[in-house]
C-alpha cells in the first residue's frame, strides 16, 4: 500500500511466465487491441485508464483492496467502492460507485486506504481510522457491526487515541503510522512481524511502539511487512521476508495462530543497498523506490516480472529496473509496476490481471514498461491488489483494473 509523508499497499493467478495473447484466464483468442475491456477476465474490469467524472479535483490518492481515497487541496476526504465494512467512511455499509465525501467534517493532510479500512492524519496531526475493527486495525474495540458476517466496524472516523501523527498506512491487516519524533507505531494483526512484535500470529488493539535506530519521515505497509524511509534517503523494512520482501535476508520464524513458517525479521533494518531513496511505495509483496538519482530500484516478488529486471526471480536486495531508466512517480501493485518517467507518459509493468497495466490489450503480462492506453502523463498513482487510480497535473482521476465493487468510481462495465 502507498506510502505517506509529512507533507501529505496474495494474489492467486493463472497466468504463466511467458507473455502470451489471452481473452481469459489461460484461454488464448485474437488480439483486439482497441477493445476497451479486451485484458479484462469478466464485464467488471477496465483495461485502460477511464476518468472518474464524478471526482471533484484532488491532490492525492490512496488505493485499497476493493476501495478509493482521495484529499482534495483543501484536505477535504473523498471515497468511492466497497463500503461493506464501512471503509468509504460516509456513516453507511452501502456499495458506493461513485465518490462520496467522508463525515465528520475533517481536513486531511494524508490518507492511506488498505483491506476494508481506512487511515487519515488531520492538519492538526490527528490520527483517524474507519472501516474493518475485528483485526485490530481502528486501535480500538467498537460496538458496529457491518455486512452479512457480522464483523465490528466503523462506519465513520474513530480518533486512534491522543496520537500526534504525521504519517500512515494502512496494509492488508494491519496499520502503521508516524509520530511527530518519527518514531513509528503500528497495530492488527501481526502475522510475521509487520507491527514490529515478536508476538508472531497475534492483533494488538493498541498501537505498538516500534525501535528503530533512527526516526522515520515517510511509511507504508504491504500484505505482511512494512517499510519505512528516514529523512537522509535510507529505508527500512520488517515483517515477512519470505520473498524478498525486506530488501535484506530475513531468519526463520513461526506464526503460531497461522501454523506458518517463513523467512521474517520484527525488527527495522536498511535495505541491503547503500542508494539514497527520494521516495518509496510499497505493494503487496515487493516495493520499489525512486533513488535521489532519479533511477528506480526494485525488490521482492517477482513472480510476474514486476520488479522490472526482465527475468522472473525474487529479489530480497534492492535492484535496477530498466537499467537505470529515471522516474518521477513509482507504484507497486500487487503483480505489477506503474511508474512516470522523467519524459513522456506513465508506464506500467508486470501481471495484466484484470487489465491493471492500463494498456488496453490482451497481454497476460509484460517484464517490460509498457505505455498506458491514451498516452497521459500521471504525477501521482496509486495501487492495491487489482486496481489502480492516478491524477493528472489538473486534479483530474483515472481508473482502471478491476471494478466490481466499484473502486474505479463508475461501477461495474459491460461491454
Amino acid at each position: 500500500m502507498p506510502f505517506t509523508t509529512r507533507a501529505h499497499a496474495l494474489l492467486t493467478t493463472c497466468t504463466t511466465i511467458t507473455t502470451v495473447v489471452l481473452t481469459g484466464c489461460g484461454i488464448a483468442g485474437p488480439s483486439a487491441p482497441d477493445d476497451k475491456f479486451a485484458g479484462c477476465y469478466d464485464n467488471s474490469c477496465v483495461d485502460a485508464p477511464m476518468l472518474v467524472s464524478a471526482a471533484p479535483p484532488l491532490a492525492s490518492l490512496s488505493a485499497g483492496t476493493s476501495h478509493t481515497c482521495g484529499l482534495t487541496a483543501a484536505g477535504e476526504a473523498w471515497c468511492w467502492g466497497d463500503n461493506t465494512l464501512g471503509a468509504l467512511g460516509e456513516g453507511s455499509d452501502a456499495l458506493r460507485t461513485g465518490p462520496v465525501q467522508v463525515s465528520g467534517a475533517l481536513r486531511f493532510a494524508s490518507i492511506a486506504a488498505g483491506r476494508h479500512v481506512t487511515c487519515g492524519i488531520t492538519l492538526d496531526q490527528a490520527a483517524y481510522c474507519w472501516g474493518l475493527a475485528s483485526g485490530g486495525q481502528i486501535a480500538q474495540l467498537v460496538p458496529d457491526r457491518c455486512g452479512t458476517s457480522g464483523a465490528l466496524c466503523a462506519r465513520q472516523p474513530l480518533r486512534i487515541g491522543t496520537m500526534r501523527a504525521t504519517a500512515i498506512a494502512a496494509g492488508t491487516r494491519h496499520v502503521c503510522a508516524l509520530d511527530t519524533s518519527g518514531t513509528a507505531y503500528c497495530w492488527g494483526f501481526n502475522f510475521l512481524g509487520e507491527t514490529g512484535g515478536s508476538d508472531f500470529g497475534t492483533t494488538t488493539f493498541v498501537p505498538r511502539r516500534v525501535t528503530a535506530a533512527e526516526p522515520f519521515v515517510a511509511i507504508g505497509a504491504g500484505d505482511s511487512y512494512t517499510c519505512a524511509r528516514t529523512a537522509a534517503g535510507r529505508v527500512s523494512c520488517w515483517g515477512s521476508a519470505g520473498r524478498g520482501e525486506l530488501g535484506r535476508a530475513g531468519v526463520s520464524c513461526t506464526s503460531v495462530l497461522a501454523g506458518v513458517t517463513n523467512l521474517c525479521s520484527p525488527t527495522p533494518a536498511p535495505v541491503n543497498s547503500a542508494v539514497s531513496f527520494a521516495s518509496v511505495s510499497v505493494g503487496n509483496s515487493h516495493s520499489c523506490a525512486i533513488a535521489s538519482s532519479a533511477e528506480v530500484l526494485c525488490w521482492g516478488d517477482n513472480g510476474q516480472g514486476q520488479l522490472g529486471t526482465g527475468e522472473y526471480r525474487n529479489a530480497d536486495t534492492p535492484v535496477r529496473a530498466f537499467g537505470g531508466k529515471t522516474f518521477v512517480a513509482i507504484a507497486a501493485s500487487g503483480g505489477a509496476t506503474c511508474g512516470t518517467p522523467v519524459t513522456g507518459p506513465t508506464v506500467c509493468w508486470g501481471l495484466n490481471q484484470w487489465g491493471k497495466l492500463g494498456i488496453g490489450q490482451r497481454l497476460d503480462l509484460s517484464p517490460t514498461p509498457r505505455e498506458t492506453a491514451g498516452g497521459r502523463r500521471f504525477v501521482t498513482i496509486a495501487a492495491s491488489e487489482n486496481h489502480l487510480c492516478a491524477l493528472t497535473a489538473d486534479g483530474a482521476t483515472y481508473c482502471w483494473g478491476l471494478g466490481a465493487q466499484g473502486q474505479l468510481g463508475a461501477g461495474p462495465r459491460t461491454r
